[in-house]
Parts: structure tokens; sequence; C-alpha cells
């Protein structure tokens, strides 16, 4: 059977924030202060800032989700035996786990802030802020 004969469509209704506790997740619970009232925050694994963010912009304690991101034992294994493992995309992660996280939740939309200077390298920013 297709997909959408096999299962019901969700009415889907609310919006999800992934919170980090830096300065971009502020900008989108302050942006939003006054649009709230169904929102969720989001943060893969607990952190104290992402948690304090998301209270005082007046998200309740009960609508924080928290799923927990772990590394599979093989992969430390296998860093001990001195294979390399690359750069983790965090950004994707996030991303990915945000948009199954609002579905799975019945949420309509994931909002979140990215900083214009998050493009730029470190050595950039630095060389222009002289």
């Amino acid at each position: 059977k297709p997909l959408s004969e096999a299962s019901p469509q969700k009415a889907l209704s609310g919006k999800l924030i992934p919170v980090g506790g830096g300065k971009d997740s502020i900008v989108t619970l302050n942006l939003l202060k006054d649009q709230l009232g169904d929102a969720f925050a989001f943060q893969i694994n607990h952190r104290d800032s992402s948690e304090q963010a998301a209270l005082l912009a007046g998200i309740p304690k009960e609508r924080i989700l928290e799923p927990k991101r772990t590394l599979d034992p093989f992969m430390l294994e296998c860093n001990r035996r001195g294979f390399l493992n690359g750069h983790t995309p965090f950004s994707a992660i996030v991303a990915f786990s945000s948009v199954l996280t609002a579905y799975l939740h019945g949420l309509q939309s994931v909002i979140l802030s990215n900083e214009s200077s998050a493009s730029e390298s470190t050595d950039s920013a630095v060389s222009s802020a002289r």
C-alpha cells in the first residue's frame, strides 16, 4: 500500500523551537515572545542554559523536549585504535531530529535563527575586527 493509504493524515499545529542556549535561540524566543502559547522547546541532551532560556521565555518545563544523543561505543573503540571519525554534522543532526520530533508530537513548524556571522570563519571574523 502507498504510505498515504496506510496511515491517516495528522492534523499538525504548534511550533518546535530548537534551543541551544546561545544568542540565536534567545533571538528566536524573543521575536516570538507573544506567540509561544503553542510552542515547545527542543534541545539535544540536557543543558541548563538551554532550559533556562526556554523557561525565561515562558515555555513551561513540560514542553521542553530533550532527546538524548549518545555515541556508539564501537566508534569510541575505533578512535582508541587510531581510526579517525571525521566531522560530526551537528547542524544536520539538529535539523533532522527537530523535524522528526515536531512531526511525532503533532507540531506544524520548526523555527530557529542563525546569525549571519555563522557562515564566516573565525579567522576572517578576527581579521575584520582589527
